[in-house]
């Protein structure tokens, strides 16, 4: 969903006229041109419309909910401990659930982290058609991101050991 529908279906939600949104700090036609989709609001408007719609920023701009992504991260890292420790088919239907979790939202990073502990998990099963899969899916997510990608670090190790 992108940022006018989100928009549009919080007022609705919220029973609020564009003047009640605009006020006391914006004026109408500035409101009604971010509604339009002809103008982008600035952080401050953003802050404001988030705050009159009972939403965080964060959630009225990108969409994701708000502590998704430190939960999906929490859980992730916590299937990443039992990988070794329980059996590997289990760990797979947890990282298959948190890769269904993260799929409509725009967190490739997170999306490559499950991916490649997937493959892990896959190897671990003799599955190594679908591990290759999903490790070559990290690795293509992870050359689209344009910053350094940190998760990688902790990955290399076990897909290194899994090659040799």
């Amino acid at each position: 969903m992108d940022f006018i529908t989100r928009f549009h279906d919080l007022k609705k939600q919220r029973g609020l006229t564009t003047t009640a949104l605009a006020f006391p700090r914006y004026s109408v036609s500035y409101i009604s041109r971010i509604e339009a989709g002809q103008r982008r609001p600035s952080p401050e408007a953003l802050a404001h419309l988030a705050e009159r719609l009972g939403v965080s920023s964060d959630y009225l701009a990108t969409g994701i909910p708000d502590g998704l992504e430190s939960s999906i991260r929490f859980r992730l890292e916590d299937a990443r401990r039992q990988l070794y420790a329980e059996t590997a088919a289990a760990v797979e239907e947890s990282l298959r659930d948190l890769l269904a979790e993260v799929e409509g939202y725009k967190l490739d990073s997170l999306r490559a982290m499950i991916l490649a502990a997937l493959g892990v998990s896959l190897r671990l099963q003799a599955h190594f058609r679908e591990a290759i899969e999903a490790f070559e899916q990290a690795l293509e997510i992870g050359c689209r991101r344009s910053t350094k990608a940190r998760w990688w670090e902790s990955w290399v190790e076990p897909i290194a050991r899994w090659a040799i």
